[in-house]
């Protein structure tokens, strides 16, 4: 007979896992991620500074020039505050962030492999095999060595889900304490890990052995009592960190942004029939008949219509909606009203959209000429002769020199480097992808080709769907799913938005590898241990 939890299926792996075996087994991804990295910093000493980067950097530059301290909304909360003593750090911020990071980015390596280990049955062979991959992905290196908020929020959330493990952790309050402090910390990086946020709460009904259900059961009178839910096993200390990360959630981030973006997103889908903003619809028409006809590859045209349609410009769209975009609480709503009347209208077309968008940002061969030096500093030129004319100081600053000629000779310099692992870096970005996506510009098609490592995340996916390792998995994909959604169907297809949470298609699929594993074992064992057939007489 056969038990409701097959045996070659267990919850979780039975041997005891420890610090001291992770280590040993993440060694080779630590010491060819630090090769690696070191080698690129000695390529590329300066981090990209792009021009998210110097909103980052707005509040170090007005502390330290003008003596204005301020975090805006769009930048809120720690990342700008964690830049503040980079100045006093020599020889300069835009040589000392990267360095920091990228020691950040090893100590996540040990992270992925904790994970991998407590999810695993074959961890001898698993751990080595997506620690290397996660130490040489060509995205996971490049977000290190950007100046911006990306690497840590990576480093946050591969935190919080190895806090939750192994499994049964969070029964513990200490350890539940830190849990939702990593999910805090996550939070306040980015805005955009509200979703993060949420799936780990929702995550603590399940991992924390909150008795929630009694309180479903005894609904009535005594539903809303204290004991009846048990709150008082959290404690006040989780309690002032949720209540921490609430307020977080609510001082960052920017809804006329929001707005206007989810407009973006939901351009085509605009009703241009309504009655309310009638003069707007009409305004906004030509635009939104141009992205129709892009169909489903408005996925891969949506950025160009993103700056257009927050223009102030008449020509870009319409005199009147570059009106309207002037009076910013008026366009806040206009945009709200248009999007939202869209999302409820095309549910299915929209989900299409942000499933390509998604898609989109996980194609393979991403890195191509990214870390070349001399393509590097090109595009740093495109940006930076701007800022020097409009704030040298800024740009004396970041970049630790005297003047624009001692710049000058500096890019001069770096230009003349090379950055030799840079063909292997294009080899693993094209051959450990999760898709291959195509997009042709004259017929607007988009075509999608699933990868062996796509292939494998699906079938880790299903796995974790099972009753029997969903309570194990649910801290790992739920909040990368909660966090896809929320991004992409806001957002455009930017591949830094997909970064985050990357690496959970990779533990996925070594969840898939283990459980083909681990279920042919147990069925060779089953057959080799079965008597032999009786004998005829």
């Amino acid at each position: 007979m056969f038990s409701a939890t097959p045996a070659h299926e267990s919850t979780a792996p039975k041997s005891r896992f420890t610090w001291q075996q992770c280590l040993w087994l993440c060694l080779p991804a630590l010491i060819v991620g630090a090769v690696l990295r070191i080698w690129l910093l000695s390529a590329l000493p300066e981090g990209s500074y792009s021009a998210d980067s110097s909103s980052f950097f707005e509040t170090t530059r007005k502390l330290m020039l003008k003596n204005e301290f301020l975090v805006s909304h769009k930048r809120r909360w720690l990342y700008p505050l964690l830049l503040l003593p980079t100045p006093f750090i020599p020889p300069s911020p835009i040589r000392v962030v990267p360095i920091v990071q990228h020691a950040l980015g090893l100590v996540t390596i040990f992270g992925v492999g904790w994970i991998v280990g407590n999810l695993t049955h074959f961890r001898k062979l698993l751990i080595p095999a997506v620690t290397v991959l996660y130490a040489v992905w060509p995205r996971v290196l490049w977000y290190e060595h950007e100046i911006l908020a990306e690497g840590i929020f990576l480093a946050g959330f591969i935190w919080m889900v190895a806090l939750a493990l192994p499994l049964g952790a969070l029964k513990n309050q200490r350890r539940l304490f830190w849990f939702l402090f990593a999910a805090m910390f996550v939070v306040s990086i980015r805005p955009h890990g509200r979703g993060i946020w949420l799936a780990a709460l929702l995550s603590t009904l399940l991992l924390a052995d909150w008795s929630w259900l009694r309180g479903v059961k005894n609904w009535g009178r005594e539903f809303w009592k204290w004991d009846c839910w048990e709150w008082k096993r959290w404690g006040w200390r989780c309690w002032a960190v949720v209540a921490a990360s609430v307020l977080i959630i609510k001082t960052s981030g920017n809804n006329t942004q929001g707005n206007w973006l989810l407009l973006n997103s939901t351009l085509p889908l605009v009703n241009l029939e309504g009655e309310k903003f009638a003069q707007y619809r009409a305004a906004l028409k030509p635009l939104v008949l141009e992205t129709r006809a892009d169909g489903l590859g408005y996925a891969a045209t949506q950025e160009k219509y993103k700056k257009r349609l927050n223009s102030r410009y008449p020509d870009k769209v319409s005199a009147e909606w570059g009106a309207l975009t002037r009076d910013r609480p008026l366009f806040a709503k206009v945009c709200s009203t248009f999007s939202h009347e869209a999302l409820l209208a095309h549910p299915v077309q929209f989900a299409q959209l942000t499933g390509a968008k998604i898609l989109l940002a996980m194609k393979a061969d991403w890195a191509r000429s990214t870390f070349a030096p001399a393509s590097f500093w090109q595009k740093q030129e495109e940006i930076n002769p701007k800022r020097w004319i409009k704030n040298a100081r800024e740009m004396q600053m970041a970049f630790g020199v005297k003047d624009r000629a001692e710049y000058d000779a500096l890019v001069a310099e770096r230009r003349t480097r090379t950055f030799a692992p840079l063909p292997f870096l294009h080899w693993v970005s094209w051959n450990f992808g999760f898709v291959k996506a195509d997009f042709n510009e004259e017929t607007r098609a988009l075509k999608f080709q699933t990868t062996w490592l796509g292939v494998l995340a699906i079938l880790g996916f299903g796995v974790a769907l099972l009753p029997w390792r969903f309570k194990g998995l649910v801290v790992l994909w739920l909040p990368a799913v909660l966090y896809c959604v929320t991004v992409f169907a806001v957002g455009d297809r930017l591949p830094r938005f997909v970064h985050p949470v990357e690496w959970v298609g990779w533990v996925l699929g070594a969840v898939a590898v283990d459980a083909l594993l681990t279920g042919g074992w147990w069925l060779f064992r089953r057959k080799s241990s079965s008597p032999p057939a009786a004998v005829a007489a």
